[in-house]
Formats: C-alpha cells, sequence, structure tokens
C-alpha cells in the first residue's frame, strides 16, 4: 500500500501545526522511542522524511498504526496521520 505523509497537520480551525509535515512528525516521534526494531523504525523515519508517497507492506502498517495509537502524541496529531495511512 502506498501513504502519503506529506501534508502539514492542521488544528480543527485549519491552523498550520508547527513541527512540519505529518511525516517528519512521526519520524521524529519514532526516533525518540525505544523499541526492539530500532533499524526497522529508522529506516521507515528516513523515508518519511522524504515528504513524498511511498510503498509500505501490511506489517509496516500496523507497527506505524500501533506506534501512533500507543503515543503520547496530541489527538489531532494522531487521526491525522491514522487516517492518512488508512488511505493507502
Amino acid at each position: 500500500m502506498k501513504i502519503d505523509l506529506s501534508e502539514e497537520i492542521k488544528s480543527l480551525d485549519g491552523e498550520v501545526i508547527a513541527g512540519g509535515s505529518a511525516g517528519h512528525i512521526l519520524a521524529e516521534y519514532m526516533m525518540g522511542i525505544s523499541s526492539t526494531q530500532p533499524v526497522r523504525l529508522f529506516k521507515i523515519a528516513m523515508t518519511l522524511l522524504d515528504d513524498k508517497p511511498f510503498e509500505i507492506d501490511n506489517d509496516d502498517y500496523k507497527l506505524i498504526a500501533e506506534i501512533v495509537e500507543k503515543s503520547q502524541l496530541p489527538n489531532i496529531m494522531k487521526a491525522t496521520i491514522l487516517m492518512k495511512i488508512a488511505e493507502g
């Protein structure tokens, strides 16, 4: 499946939330957590930083979704990222 997290995340009133694109925010978050799969997360994060659509397999989809759902990111960020990856 192809996902695109290159868009910036916006607040409910349409203002851009600082931090860059959804992909940049997720990449930074992923690199700041402890994981049993650091190399896999690093590769995904580096791809997210390119800010263009990319292919992920079902295992990566599940991993990203689980990380986002369990994250301490604000719900507006979680919801935006989860909806974007579900579109893929």
